[in-house]
């Protein structure tokens, strides 16, 4: 498949990228003018076929150049992909989402069927955004998955750490755990990345579960 990616230079995205390409895929992947020439760029050319195209992701024409004959899409950054991707038809498409979405739940539980909420930072609040489309879209029956990774941890490929890496990397590394009185999910950031390559098969997507910590919510 030819699979249209944003934010594929970040943290996460670079994982998935990488997985993608490993899986057999064709990657076409949006870029910022500020990660032209990035290092990343050129690990994730070596591991596969990769298509880079720069351009301002608020720009509509920018996206129809992106997904031109691409066989689906993968949103991992703000910005409206997934209706433009719904006007050019129909088309599997992916959207990374955060539980920091969902926070607070109105019952103190979060699960893949918890309404979006309003957001307490500005990074909650685009991902609620892009979370309330994605939903309206799965109402409308396109094929549409959202998935909602927990606390990503583990190394970076080529790229800055992940915000809660930053955080945990120092205390495993001095060997210092924190008392908490709850609970906290974690899941690796290799684990997310594979997780969005067999999830183009349509039965991974209909099963509605992706990997603990990571769960999707689905059209089916």
């Amino acid at each position: 498949m030819l699979i249209a990616v944003t934010g594929g230079t970040g943290y996460l995205g670079a994982h998935t990228v990488r997985a993608l390409l490993a899986g057999g895929h064709r990657v076409r992947l949006l870029v910022g003018p500020d990660a032209e020439g990035a290092l990343v760029l050129d690990r994730l050319a070596e591991a596969g076929a990769l298509d880079v195209l720069s351009g301002d992701i608020r720009n509509t024409a920018t996206i129809e150049a992106m997904l031109d004959r691409c066989d689906a899409v993968l949103h991992a950054r703000r910005g409206d992909t997934a209706r433009a991707s719904r006007r050019q038809g129909p088309r599997p498409g992916r959207v990374f989402s955060s539980y920091s979405a969902l926070f607070p739940p109105p019952n103190g539980v979060i699960g893949p069927d918890t309404p979006t909420a309003d957001g307490r930072s500005d990074y909650a609040k685009t991902k609620g955004y892009a979370d309330r489309v994605a939903r309206r879209l799965q109402q409308q029956g396109a094929p549409v998955v959202v998935t909602y990774p927990s606390s990503v941890v583990g190394p970076a490929f080529h790229t800055a750490p992940g915000v809660t890496e930053r955080g945990w990397a120092p205390i495993v590394r001095f060997g210092v755990a924190p008392r908490l009185r709850g609970g906290m999910q974690m899941i690796d950031v290799r684990d997310v990345a594979d997780v969005h390559t067999p999830s183009w098969n349509p039965d991974v997507a209909r099963a509605g579960t992706c990997a603990a910590a990571c769960w999707c919510r689905s059209t089916a």
